[in-house]
């Protein structure tokens, strides 16, 4: 809880958010293991994974943009450091995705 409070001094965010996203991001490293281990990927799944990312980006901009916290200039680059990280992530993901459809329709052919 520590890290939390130093991390929540030098970014102005709130402790309680940064722990609850650290937490969350751990459900979230282990539902991507339990998608990547499968021989099969569940589209399902991974199609909500990447909506939720691009919701996570849009969040990030949100937070700042509201004026809600009184965040420092490393707290906006954090955030914003964050919404390039899932951006990109969730536009490989959909590159994959789209890449797995196209395999699997030739496959089919």
């Amino acid at each position: 809880m520590a890290f939390t409070g130093a991390l929540a001094a030098l970014t102005g965010l709130p402790a309680a958010l940064l722990m609850g996203t650290g937490v969350f991001l751990l459900a979230y490293a282990a539902l991507a293991a339990f998608m990547a281990s499968r021989s099969t990927p569940p589209r399902t799944l991974i199609g909500l994974v990447i909506f939720g990312n691009f919701g996570w980006a849009v969040a990030c901009i949100a937070l700042l943009v509201s004026g809600v916290f009184a965040v420092t200039a490393l707290g906006v680059a954090w955030v914003l450091a964050q919404a390039l990280c899932v951006v990109v992530l969730a536009e490989l993901q959909w590159t994959g995705l789209r890449r797995t459809r196209s395999r699997a329709g030739m496959a089919l052919a």
